[in-house]
């Protein structure tokens, strides 16, 4: 958890100070999200490999591989083994390297054949617990399309995203042999495991971040490497990407947007960046204010390109687009807003605090409601809003058009300092369900209207701050949050005055022109209830 020790005591001079005068704002594209074959393993579900090696389950049914040539096999040294495949464990770091000795067949010159894997002194063998024999056969003798052949009694069941593997509908995803390099793309690469209780397996994308190679004498590693820092807020519809670092081997960086929230980059994504994005300087230190269209999250892909416009290595950042309508929302009133979300983020350092908001609901959405500068009020935070250059309103977004499935929408909360950056908190629910997991929203997260109250179960929040890995999702966060609404506010409210006529939405607040039987918003005279229509 954070401290809020330093941040109590530093000046208004200072924060003032970690603001910086902005770049002109660049139209980068929203791009639509590529369909993926495979799922990629979210940092949020991944368990320890040796944990999941006792788990594997056996290998699916798929069509049969390419196999490699029998016969003679030449010795030709050793190879430099980078491993990416198993990085994605949380047990094994990344940037792992080791020796392996290989061979080539004599019949096929350029299939090759290693045991990563088998020497004791392998330090995934070393974390995992055992050595492992299997065999891995690489065939390159296309330089420009190098597949892996499935490896057989491996730790776990593993395959090449090819056509050679079984692989029909899932475009191919082949390494390439230069320059004595053996180099593969992001998530080419699955496993087929179960990673988290309760869930049936399935094939997970491994080598998310493309750092799997294998170097021969001669060769060297290319680094395409970046790294992005950002901010959170799209104050003005703007939000800074600024390239933190850049490899040496980069010859141009592409960026893209994506509506929602990816923890996992796939090869369809940084393909789409490379064809559709903003070209930028490429240079360490280099600032971008990408102009942010519509409101909600938004994952910002920053892509290097290498001396060929291939994409190489990506970097992400999130930030939360803020358009809005003031035409669309009216003011309901001051209520109250009980808060342990912040509480719990500062290991509770600060005491859970209650203080007016100002609500607003939707006009055109009954029981939509956004709370203009929600900690505005709180004792600590208060005098902290808006001190890192965004002095606009910043809103939160609560849905509760439907009572009983209450959600916060990822909204920035105009709250900062140096030693976190900006903050923006989200519903879990809100998060599952704008990530595909809704059903498990359906389970526990939710928040629910009662009495003109809305109340969250324990830890169903989520937090992120430009400065822990650009914005990436925290879980668990919030044991105490409680909305009270100003009387006459909220779907369940009654209906005063029958003036005008009535109008009537469904629970996702679209409007209905004729009301079959079911349950609706009905709005008239400024006020609105929900009806049963039979």
């Amino acid at each position: 958890m954070k401290r809020i020790l330093t941040i109590i005591t530093m000046s208004a001079a200072t924060l003032w100070s970690a603001a910086a005068a902005a770049p002109d704002a660049i139209e980068v594209p929203c791009i639509d999200r590529p369909a993926t074959a495979v799922t990629a393993m979210s940092a949020r579900h991944i368990m320890s490999a040796s944990e999941a090696l006792e788990a594997a389950p056996a290998a699916p049914a798929k069509a049969p591989a390419a196999k490699a040539p029998e016969g003679e096999w030449a010795d030709k040294g050793s190879v430099t083994w980078h491993e990416g495949i198993l990085s994605v464990f949380s047990d094994i770091p990344e940037g792992l390297s080791w020796s392996v000795p290989v061979q080539e067949s004599v019949s096929a010159p350029g299939y090759y054949r290693m045991q990563p894997y088998a020497s004791e002194s392998c330090p995934v063998a070393q974390t995992i617990g055992r050595t492992n024999a299997a065999w891995f056969y690489f065939n390159a003798t296309d330089p420009a399309k190098v597949y892996l052949e499935d490896p057989e009694g491996w730790y776990f069941t593993l395959s090449q995203i090819v056509p050679e593997n079984g692989w029909e509908d899932a475009g191919a995803r082949y390494g390439t042999f230069r320059d004595n390099v053996m180099d593969f793309p992001a998530q080419s690469f699955a496993i087929y495991l179960s990673v988290q209780e309760g869930q049936e397996p399935q094939w997970n994308a491994v080598n998310l971040k493309g750092q799997f190679m294998i170097v021969f004498p001669g060769g060297e590693v290319k680094d395409h490497s970046i790294a992005v820092d950002s901010d959170i807020c799209g104050a003005g519809s703007t939000a800074q990407l600024r390239l933190s670092a850049l490899g040496k081997d980069v010859r141009g960086v592409k960026v893209g947007v994506f509506e929602g929230y990816y923890d996992a980059v796939s090869p369809e994504m940084i393909t789409a960046v490379v064809a559709q994005g903003a070209s930028v300087d490429a240079a360490a230190g280099k600032a971008v204010n990408l102009r942010l269209r519509g409101r909600g999250m938004r994952t910002a892909l920053a892509v290097t390109t290498d001396a060929e416009g291939l994409g190489r290595e990506a970097a992400v950042a999130y930030m939360i687009a803020t358009e809005d309508d003031a035409a669309q929302w009216r003011a309901v009133g001051r209520g109250s807003m009980t808060d342990g979300i912040m509480s719990c983020y500062y290991g509770y350092e600060i005491p859970v605090e209650t203080f007016d908001v100002d609500i607003e609901e939707n006009i055109e959405r009954p029981g939509y409601y956004r709370i203009a500068n929600p900690y505005a009020r709180h004792t600590v935070f208060g005098p902290f809003h808006g001190l890192l250059g965004h002095d606009d309103c910043h809103y939160l977004y609560v849905d509760a058009t439907d009572p009983d499935k209450v959600d916060i929408e990822a909204s920035a909360i105009g709250y900062g300092s140096p030693e976190i950056g900006q903050i923006y908190i989200w519903s879990e629910a809100g998060y599952l369900t704008d990530t595909g997991y809704g059903w498990l929203a359906d389970l526990y997260s939710y928040g629910t209207l009662a009495d003109g109250v809305i109340t969250f179960p324990e830890d169903a929040f989520v937090m992120g701050c430009n400065l822990d890995n650009n914005g990436q999702a925290q879980f668990g966060g919030g044991t105490t949050f409680r909305l009270v609404l100003p009387d006459g506010a909220g779907v369940d409210a009654p209906v005063v005055g029958e003036d005008g006529e009535a109008q009537y939405y469904n629970l996702q607040g679209l409007p209905v022109a004729e009301p079959s039987s079911g349950l609706y918003i009905r709005r008239q005279g400024g006020k609105a209830t929900k009806v049963l229509v039979k």
